[in-house]
């Protein structure tokens, strides 16, 4: 139906979780498992566990999610426990040097500033469903999505609409607005094409103002 739905089985102790990912078939092109070693890591990090891969993954996230990620996870939430992580490297292959660029929007001013300053060079905007609203509430996520892309529209912007059940496992362990939405919004980045060179994430807490937030 001109859709894909990404999927992985996360094994945890005496239970499995399905987790997908749906979008526009043309829009999402994933390579691999790196979207759910993303979005597993921090709840991994919080139960103590391992994680075992089983399917490739870019060598420059394994190299960084090993050390650099989790060194900065754990001293800012010390409950946050540093794990191994196993997983196969996958070719790193060439990155392109054209592309377009996207950004994550809910019609907020963050979001709303971060489009207009970067208009020239977008190519979409990104409504994740299933962070800010959850998937049961359709009649509340059919109207925000209408208005946002009415407001994209306005702007010359097409929206692209992303499906993800990540929330209902990862929010029984990890705190989303500390510890979580900014690895599920990188998830997501990971899940576009090549077509897509750089993605925005709209800020929140002002230069002044700064403290560690997920």
């Amino acid at each position: 139906d001109g859709y894909i739905t990404y999927s992985s089985r996360i094994g945890l102790p005496g239970e499995e979780f399905e987790m997908w990912f749906r979008g526009p078939s043309d829009v999402l092109r994933p390579r691999g498992a790196d979207a759910f070693l993303i979005v597993c890591l921090t709840t991994a990090m919080e139960r103590g566990l391992p994680l075992v891969v089983e399917a490739p993954v870019s060598p420059r996230l394994l190299a960084a999610t090993r050390s650099m990620v989790q060194d900065i996870f754990h001293c800012w939430y010390p409950e946050l426990e540093k794990v191994s992580i196993s997983a196969e490297p996958r070719s790193a292959g060439s990155i392109p040097n054209a592309g377009g660029a996207a950004s994550f929007f809910s019609g907020g001013v963050d979001s709303s500033f971060t489009a207009y300053k970067h208009l020239d060079e977008l190519s979409m905007l990104l409504l994740v469903q299933g962070f800010d609203l959850p998937l049961q509430k359709t009649a509340l996520r059919a109207k925000v999505a209408e208005r946002l892309t009415k407001a994209a529209d306005a702007i010359g912007k097409p929206l692209i609409e992303i499906e993800t059940n990540c929330r209902e496992l990862t929010d029984r362990f990890v705190s989303w607005p500390d510890q979580q939405f900014g690895a599920a919004l990188a998830a997501v980045a990971v899940l576009l094409g090549e077509d897509v060179r750089r993605v925005f994430i709209p800020a929140s807490l002002s230069l002044a103002h700064l403290e560690p937030v997920g």
